[in-house]
């Protein structure tokens, strides 16, 4: 999935990503930046889409430490998410 840029983003987070042995590259997440919850969007490709069409399933990886088992995330497939973010 690609991280898109949104209306509502207020910010850009840039990082250095390296695909399957490629030369590095710096790229941007875009996401709202509000006390307490960071959200982002993405964008299915159309084989993600059928993937996910047929298999059901979305993987979703988090990276952690030791002092947080697992952060509080939300995961969904709907048009928006604004009408239930405070």
């Amino acid at each position: 999935m690609k991280n898109i840029k949104f209306k509502q983003a207020n910010t850009q987070l840039l990082y250095e990503a390296t695909k399957r042995g490629e030369a590095s590259l710096i790229v941007p997440v875009h996401y709202i930046n509000k006390p307490g919850i960071m959200t982002t969007c993405y964008q299915m490709s159309w084989s993600e889409r059928l993937s996910a069409l047929f298999f059901g399933k979305v993987w979703l990886a988090v990276r952690t430490n030791k002092f947080i088992t697992m952060p509080a995330v939300l995961l969904t497939a709907k048009k928006t998410v604004f009408e239930n973010l405070n």
